[in-house]
C-alpha cells in the first residue's frame, strides 16, 4: 500500500472549490482546509504505486492549485 500526504496551495479565493473537488477524486481519503503555509492537505492511500502516480495526476489537474508537494510514507 501507498500512502501520502499531499499539501497543496491554491490560487487566491479558490480554497474552498479545490477542497471540493479533490474530496471527489476517488483514492483520495481524506482533505481538509489547513491554517499556515499550505491552504490544503489531502492523504491518499493506494494499493499500487501506479494508483499513486494517477491519483497525484488527478490532484495536480484541479483547477485553482498553484503547487502542491507531497509526502510519501515509508513503507
Amino acid at each position: 500500500m501507498t500512502m501520502a500526504f499531499v499539501m497543496i496551495n491554491t490560487l487566491s479565493d479558490q480554497t474552498e472549490p479545490v477542497l471540493e473537488k479533490v474530496k471527489e477524486i476517488k483514492l483520495v481519503k481524506e482533505a481538509h482546509m489547513l491554517d499556515g503555509d499550505y491552504n490544503l492537505i489531502a492523504v491518499i492511500k493506494t494499493e499500487t504505486e501506479a494508483d499513486f502516480l494517477l491519483t497525484l495526476g488527478h490532484i495536480r489537474k484541479v483547477k485553482g492549485i498553484s503547487s502542491i508537494i507531497f509526502l510519501e510514507t515509508m513503507k
